[in-house]
């Protein structure tokens, strides 16, 4: 009798599954953004100042009488006022 060789009964090959692939999302990129503000600013100040100081001086002279030393009853105005109207005279 012939021996039976054995048929290779087909294995079932794996199908591959289609794996989804993730899609790329844009990552937002930092933008530099580079202003340049010159601000000029003009300041003129015009001060006026008007000062109007009143100064009220209430000055008190008081008159002192100095005595001649040589003669201390007679005043100096006495002795000059004679001094004057004798220049040139004999008393």
């Amino acid at each position: 009798m012939p021996v039976p060789v054995p048929v290779p009964v087909p294995v079932p090959v794996p199908v591959p599954v289609p794996v989804p692939v993730p899609v790329p999302v844009p990552v937002p990129v930092p933008v530099q953004v580079q202003v340049q503000v010159q601000v000029q600013v003009q300041v003129q100040v015009q001060v006026q100042v008007q000062v109007q100081v009143q100064v009220q001086v209430q000055v008190q002279v008081r008159v002192r009488v100095r005595r001649c030393q040589t003669h201390p009853r007679m005043s100096l105005r006495r002795r000059k006022r004679r001094a004057r109207s004798s220049t040139g005279r004999s008393r």
